[in-house]
């Protein structure tokens, strides 16, 4: 499998308050897209991995399910024109997790 994207970037993420390094890999596949993030703490904590497959049955409606550091995510994405929604849900060991994100571009 040839990896198409390589992708290292910083920052915090709004859920956490500690510097990460993150490696990003992701290929696509016919209709289906595998993803790998690794983030690696700047201060000593334990790495998080992140894996997922996107379905793209239809271009404007990808389907995934993936796993954030061992908890089962799932979620759905519409994509029109130069505007993008993707809702996502962690199901953590004794609640769940909902994200929402929009997208526009020019």
């Amino acid at each position: 499998v040839k990896w198409a994207n390589f992708n290292v970037c910083m920052g915090c993420p709004f859920h956490s308050r500690m510097p990460i390094f993150t490696v990003k890999m992701d290929t696509r596949m016919a209709i289906f897209t595998f993803s790998i993030d690794v983030a690696l703490s700047t201060v000593g904590e334990m790495p998080e991995l992140y894996l997922g497959v996107a379905w793209h049955l239809f271009p404007s409606l990808p389907i995934r399910l993936g796993s954030s550091n061992g908890d089962v995510t799932a979620g759905i994405g519409v994509a029109w024109k130069c505007i993008r929604i993707d809702y996502a849900r962690i199901f953590e060991k004794h609640f769940a997790s909902d994200f929402v994100s929009a997208e526009l571009r020019f």
